[in-house]
């Protein structure tokens, strides 16, 4: 993609798993700009983005209605690994939509998994 030294990098906040993975590939392309933003919200980076203030690695899902709508246009990083974990107390009593929320999350883990070696 292009990139110059001047452009405005908006990363998402400290101990984010998108922003380690992005920092380390800005740093392994060579690529180094002066002018970064964090936010802790994902939806300030998209509009910031869409207005034109940066540019930024955000998880595929969360950009792809404006993808489709032509408000964002983006690379897909098939290298891209991130890791997604869900922590719970195991010896705490979970309520039922905590529950469901859990298999649902393990269900589509599954796919993931699938998806992954084909």
């Amino acid at each position: 993609f292009y990139f110059s030294s001047d452009e405005v990098i908006l990363y998402t906040e400290h101990g984010c798993s998108y922003r380690t993975y992005f920092e380390e590939y800005m740093k392994h392309q060579g690529l180094v700009s002066e002018n970064t933003f964090e936010f802790w919200s994902v939806e300030a980076i998209k509009q910031c983005v869409m207005c034109g203030l940066g540019i930024s690695l955000l998880p595929l899902i969360t950009v792809q209605k404006e993808l489709k709508e032509n408000k964002l246009s983006g690379l897909i990083m098939d290298e891209t690994r991130i890791i997604t974990q869900v922590a719970y107390h195991k010896k705490r009593w979970n309520s039922l939509a905590m529950a469901e929320f859990i298999n649902i999350v393990k269900k589509h883990a599954e796919l993931w998994k699938r998806t992954q070696t084909l």
